[in-house]
């Protein structure tokens, strides 16, 4: 029975498709043009090899021809020309090395991906087939699965494919996931037409390759530069200036280099560009003109949620948990785009422009050129892309395992994974109370600003009592009155306090303390405002009100006291912020191609004192119980925050763990805080004060 049905889904499904589209022909001029580009392309590797074999003659010149200087000089003058015939020869050396080396590293192996089989997706290959035959393509030999919010055709086996007609289509489930049948037959038209190109793709193919070669070589660092940088460092500078020279003609020579690939993208851009053109047409005269818009407007929509979910998964993460379906995940955020979300994607749509190194036309742009190809479409089957899976589910938690799999390798367990849906209900959790932070304090929240509380101590240790707050009526109806009057008074403030707040952001250290007593007020008047509501909830009137007021009271407790200590170390905090931001620039300097020995000790220096805030910061957080459910178990709000400490040698270690740790705190304060101002609004809410309301944030 199910065997008839899935055979009937088939035959409906390519049923659908209503003959072949119109081959998309190139012009004479154009296919001159790829060639051309492609020799041009072909020649700067070949200048690249010629700078070699230069830099290696003069360096065999200089050590055949100038013997003599060996035989020159006395004394310590002798020395000083034994070091001018050996210095040309180190440094030439350690030049050739480090250009010869690109020629034979290779890019980071990837795992093997996921292939689908025949018998085990027969309707998806059918389908697969159907749109290669449509747009006069070859057919896949293989199709790969992945989570990518993507789909790609390729040669099998790179270059040892490229003369055959050796395809796999790689198909991201997030796409099939997003997408209607007709949308995903209009990107695989849009691949497939790539190699409808015949001699033109395997040319583009070409250009791609070494346009991606010569990135490699100008931007790559590995081990080796590294080490050079520190033997030049710690060598003695009577000898190590032959290093310092040798990090200078390395330096120049990617200069060089840099030249020949901003030629290289500059020359095969424009032709780029074209080929991505045409295979837009393909996708026009199979889906439709119409649909064209449609699948690249909702392309840009999964890539923007594709980035909120992969935030989502590091704070998932943080609790030791990980979604079982990236695809399903993707979907829950557009789900959650507002009216004013769409409208700003309308918009960067709209002004989009292409670049003259891009090698893909901007949206705005193709999406004109598919309008003018004003095609109705041979295939319009708006059913799910999902439906063409025997179980699209299964295969999407698969991919999900294997993207996991990539980046965690073996460190990777299996109750790790949890259902997606759970982890989104624990998300819409954190989200309320995320929401409530924000009506509470009118979008004023500050993570740098600790919260007033009466009686409790402040970020610098000293108390921040509120006197006043110790008269508050016992009787329900004065208290809820007072409560009433705090929150008009925190509203009727708040225009002056966002002004003070503004200049305080943008103040220098030093003039942040004038501005205090414009900032305090407020704040205190907010602490009270919550912590009246906090012990309002043990009121004996209101026992009926609120039935959860059991379980608030154990959360009460718990969070007040991780806010407490981390508003104990809001200095420490502060600095974290800081010499994070420092490290940060310094270390964007290196990677822009600085290397100047001021620069190196700044940033040497700056790794010693962010190792030291972070090492001081975590170790003030591991007394401290982490205060949510975590799926270790009780742990420490520093094991939760940071794992482990940096190694305190490695740049990119110390300026991760800074950022981790200043993301899970600041993340912690305010899940934690907007927890308490999600149970003060249901306490204000049973004294008949509704919500503040909803802030008109950016």
């Amino acid at each position: 029975m199910a065997e008839s049905a899935a055979s009937a889904k088939q035959e409906d499904v390519l049923a659908a498709f209503h003959g072949q589209i119109e081959p998309v022909r190139l012009p004479l001029a154009y296919r001159f043009g790829i060639l051309l580009v492609a020799v041009v392309m072909v020649l700067l590797p070949l200048i690249y090899v010629a700078l070699i074999g230069l830099v290696g003659y003069g360096v065999y010149y200089h050590m055949t021809h100038n013997v003599w200087l060996l035989g020159s000089g006395r004394g310590r003058g002798k020395l000083m020309v034994v070091l001018i015939y050996i210095a040309p020869l180190v440094v030439g050396g350690i030049l050739i090395l480090f250009l010869l080396k690109p020629l034979f590293s290779r890019a980071p192996t990837r795992r093997k991906p996921q292939s689908l089989k025949r018998d085990q997706e027969p309707l998806l290959f059918a389908f697969v087939d159907r749109v290669c035959e449509a747009v006069h393509a070859p057919k896949p030999r293989r199709i790969d699965i992945d989570s990518q919010v993507n789909a790609s055709a390729g040669f099998r086996r790179g270059l040892w494919s490229m003369f055959g007609r050796d395809l796999v289509l790689t198909v991201g489930m997030p796409l099939v996931a997003g997408f209607n049948m007709r949308q995903f037959a209009g990107v695989l038209a849009h691949e497939f037409g790539h190699f409808s190109q015949g001699a033109g793709m395997r040319l583009t193919y070409l250009i791609r390759m070494i346009s991606f070669w010569f990135t490699r070589v100008v931007y790559e660092r590995d081990a080796w530069d590294e080490q050079l940088i520190s033997w030049a460092h710690g060598t003695d500078l009577r000898i190590g200036w032959v290093l310092h020279l040798a990090r200078f003609f390395v330096w120049l020579t990617r200069r060089i280099l840099w030249v020949l690939m901003m030629v290289g993208h500059g020359v095969s851009g424009f032709m780029l560009r074209q080929m991505e053109f045409d295979a837009d047409r393909h996708e026009a005269r199979l889906a439709g003109s119409d649909t064209f818009e449609t699948t690249a407007r909702r392309l840009v929509e999964l890539n923007v949620a594709n980035q909120g979910a992969q935030s989502d998964l590091s704070s998932f993460y943080r609790e030791g948990r990980l979604g079982d379906d990236l695809p399903k995940l993707i979907l829950h955020n557009v789900s959650q785009f507002t009216p004013e979300v769409y409208a700003k994607l309308a918009q960067m749509t709209e002004e989009s422009k292409t670049g003259w190194l891009d090698t893909h036309p901007c949206d705005k742009d193709r999406i004109a050129s598919a309008q003018r190809e004003n095609a109705p479409g041979i295939f319009r089957l708006d059913r799910p892309a999902s439906e063409l899976f025997r179980d699209f589910d299964a295969t999407s938690k698969a991919a999900t395992w294997e993207f996991y799999q990539e980046i965690f390798e073996d460190r990777l367990r299996p109750e790790e994974i949890h259902p997606i849906d759970e982890l989104l209900v624990r998300q819409q959790q954190e989200t309320e109370a995320l929401k409530a932070l924000g009506r509470f304090f009118q979008d004023t929240y500050s993570p740098v600003r600790p919260l007033r509380l009466p009686g409790q101590a402040n970020g610098n240790g000293a108390a921040a009592a509120a006197p006043g707050f110790l008269t508050i009526p016992q009787e329900l109806a004065a208290a809820t009155a007072w409560v009433g009057n705090s929150r008009q008074a925190m509203l009727a403030g708040l225009p002056s306090y966002r002004d003070a707040y503004d200049r305080f952001v943008k103040a220098e250290v030093e003039q942040e303390a004038a501005l205090e007593p414009e900032l305090a007020p407020w704040e205190e008047q907010a602490g009270e405002r919550l912590f009246a509501a906090l012990r309002l909830m043990d009121h004996p009137d209101l026992a009926g009100l609120l039935p959860d007021a059991p379980r608030w009271r154990e959360d009460r407790e718990r969070l007040l006291r991780t806010l407490e200590t981390l508003d104990r170390q809001m200095e420490r905090y502060r600095k974290l912020y800081f010499t994070h931001a420092v490290l940060t620039h310094l270390l964007e300097r290196i990677s822009a191609g600085e290397r100047d020995d001021g620069l190196i000790a700044a940033t040497r220096q700056q790794m010693e004192e962010s190792t030291q805030v972070i090492g001081e910061l975590r170790g003030a957080l591991a007394d401290c119980d982490y205060p949510f459910d975590h799926a270790k178990g009780q742990i420490s709000i520093a094991e939760y925050a940071l794992p482990e400490l940096p190694d305190p040698e490695s740049p990119g270690e110390i300026h991760g763990a800074g950022e981790r740790l200043r993301d899970s705190v600041g993340h912690l304060r305010a899940r934690t805080l907007g927890r308490l101002c999600s149970v003060a609004e249901q306490v204000e809410m049973a004294l008949g004060l509704p919500p503040l309301p909803e802030p008109k944030s950016e």
